[in-house]
């Protein structure tokens, strides 16, 4: 039996034993390995409202009912399904698995989706009947990593089933795994006999995503195999495969022809507005003050560069983040860089960061997803991680001579990228495009010991 970390409550426990009871063990050494600052982003470790949470239970038995007497047109079949928790996003998803898993039809499923019919085979009524006693003996005062939220995850796990089982490859992919219902409902969907694939965010891979329960993770950044192969905790991943970034359409439509120099003159700093997410509560404790800290000093670092070089503007992306925040009440970050004659700041929301790359000749982030976006189009990029231990330092990879630590290395990094062409900055670290980069011979071994499903595509890129 594996000890869960102290922020599952009983009530916690007890939830997890009901949503997916043969993997529990797995589940919950999931959240062992769960990094403390994943929980701020869905309210972790808030208290349960038993009233809330009883309204959220009728309602879901009205929708369950409801879905109990519909019945579907089977026309709405597609091959598999794809969780994203919030609505907005189809549009982008499915030029996404259009561009690499083509030629299948995937359905986007949010929590708002109804429930689908028919319902044989949902297991409704153990879910419900288990999750009303839960409801009344849970303790209002013990903090929950799923924020009291049991009815919504329930409902969520649920309304993915329905959809999932529906498909013709009974197959769904989940999407954010910070999130803190992915390992309940990866695990809950296999345990009802779907498909559970996971997709990575763009950037670096965060090692506890490859110890949530799921058949295969779909890595979306050639840097992130290097992570996994490499990764020494648990893992309860099954099969790894390699795509890409999520902008991978948007980008390739933005910079067909065109030049990836760049603005030689023209430095691209992109900010993470840590400062914001500080003050709203979104990160907290010793976490969101050393982001802050070192943020700060990566923005000093930009500041002391485009004072000694008269030559060079610093175009400064702030983050949508930042960028709705200026809208909403015309305040910036507290840097004084923002002020300097030579650096010019991006707040308009029609200017994605991720279709502007060409307008600077080398880009500048700390731990930006961005960064490894402009790495992959084919964009100089360089990465400022200060004196924060990641748990990736010790993973050796070409992208490693991209991470500085000390101010004068980064500073003399920024004046080399800037003599050299992207061409030139690509082959010395890559040996020549990521996106034609394919893992070598050793690294299609790796894989294949990782997970022995592996190993029938001879490109290491497969759906």
């Amino acid at each position: 039996m594996v000890r869960s970390m102290t922020a599952l409550s009983r009530s916690d426990l007890d939830f997890i034993r009901l949503m997916a009871p043969e993997r529990f063990d797995d589940v919950c050494r999931a959240y062992e390995v769960r990094p403390p600052h994943w929980g701020t982003i869905v309210d972790a470790d808030s208290r349960i409202s038993i009233t809330r949470s009883l309204a959220a239970y009728a309602r879901l038995l009205f929708r369950v009912a409801t879905a109990y007497f519909r019945r579907d047109s089977a026309q709405d079949e597609c091959d598999a399904i794809c969780c994203e928790y919030a609505a907005g996003l189809a549009d982008r998803r499915e030029a996404f698995f259009e561009r690499f898993a083509p030629g299948m039809s995937v359905e986007q499923v949010t929590l708002s989706s109804r429930l689908a019919s028919p319902t044989r085979g949902i297991p409704f009524f153990r879910v419900l009947f288990g999750l009303l006693p839960l409801l009344l003996r849970a303790d209002s005062q013990a903090r929950s990593v799923f924020a009291g939220r049991y009815v919504r995850v329930a409902e969520y796990c649920l309304v993915g089933l329905t959809h999932a089982a529906r498909s013709r490859q009974k197959a769904a992919y989940l999407l954010r795994m910070y999130h803190a219902h992915t390992p309940v409902m990866s695990a809950f969907l296999m345990e009802q006999g779907v498909t559970s694939h996971l997709i990575t965010s763009t950037g670096r891979l965060v090692m506890a995503e490859l110890a949530i329960p799921a058949n295969s993770m779909k890595l979306t950044h050639p840097y992130q195999l290097y992570c996994a192969l490499q990764a020494t905790g648990p893992r309860a991943i099954e099969h790894l495969a390699l795509w890409g970034p999520f902008e991978t359409v948007e980008m390739e439509q933005a910079y067909r022809g065109v030049d990836r120099d760049g603005d030689r003159g023209v430095i691209g700093v992109y900010t993470q507005g840590f400062w914001l997410r500080q003050s709203v509560g979104s990160i907290q404790g010793d976490a969101a003050a050393q982001a802050v800290a070192r943020e700060s000093e990566f923005m000093d670092i930009i500041l002391e560069y485009v004072t000694t070089r008269e030559d060079v503007t610093a175009l400064i992306f702030m983050h949508p983040m930042e960028r709705r925040h200026f809208k909403a009440t015309g305040e910036l970050g507290p840097w004084p860089l923002l002020a300097h004659p030579s650096a010019e700041v991006v707040t308009d929301l029609s200017q994605p960061s991720n279709t502007s790359f060409q307008r600077a000749g080398v880009g500048l982030t700390t731990f930006s997803t961005i960064g490894y976006d402009r790495l992959y189009a084919g964009f100089r990029t360089l990465f400022y991680r200060g004196d924060v231990q990641v748990e990736d330092d010790e993973v050796v990879s070409p992208f490693g001579e991209l991470f500085f630590r000390d101010r004068q290395g980064f500073l003399e990094a920024i004046d080399t990228a800037r003599s050299q062409t992207a061409v030139e900055f690509e082959t010395c670290h890559f040996g020549g495009s990521l996106r034609e980069w394919r893992p070598d011979d050793g690294m299609l071994r790796q894989m294949a010991e990782f997970s022995p499903e592996y190993g029938a595509s001879d490109s290491g890129r497969e759906a």
